[in-house]
């Protein structure tokens, strides 16, 4: 990725959005907006620029209601949304008192709304006013507390990856 004379090869995620946007999260250099119909880059957040908590983006989704969310290591999510530039970032450490539940891997929206974001400390679940409404670990009966991935099948049923033990 060359963004402004500038190459950034430590790419960690990219996501398209529902405007034709793609979006690059980075390994220390924040998320970068690229404009496909316009076939050129529109802008980059950072911790510098912006709101954004951390420059190290795991993953990127956009929430049904058009909000991006950036899952960052060590910081929680960050809510982004782009018609005001806004920004509101949760934690989850405060919750387990483990710093790894801020280590995100994973966002996901399922099919009920609820935005599931998995962690190096298990996964937690949100509302849609983003409260959150339940976590898994292994004390829960998770084989390991560092997940992954996830996804959801044709029943709702939530699925969920880690790393071996």
């Amino acid at each position: 990725l060359i963004y402004k004379d500038y190459t950034v090869d430590d790419l960690l995620s990219t996501f398209v959005d529902n405007h034709n946007h793609v979006w690059s999260g980075t390994y220390g250099n924040g998320v970068f907006e690229f404009d496909i119909v316009r076939n050129r880059f529109t802008g980059s957040l950072n911790v510098e620029n912006s709101a954004l908590s951390s420059n190290y983006i795991k993953d990127i989704t956009q929430l049904t209601d058009g909000t991006l969310c950036f899952a960052t290591l060590r910081t929680g999510i960050d809510l982004y949304s782009s018609s005001d530039s806004s920004f509101r970032n949760i934690r989850f450490s405060p919750f387990t008192h483990h710093y790894e539940s801020d280590y995100i891997n994973n966002v996901f929206e399922d099919s009920k709304g609820r935005l599931w974001v998995l962690s190096w400390y298990g996964a937690f679940v949100l509302d849609e006013q983003y409260h959150l409404i339940g976590s898994y670990t292994t004390d829960q009966g998770l084989i390991s507390n560092e997940l992954t991935a996830i996804t959801e099948d044709i029943n709702g049923d939530i699925w969920l990856g880690s790393c071996p033990l």
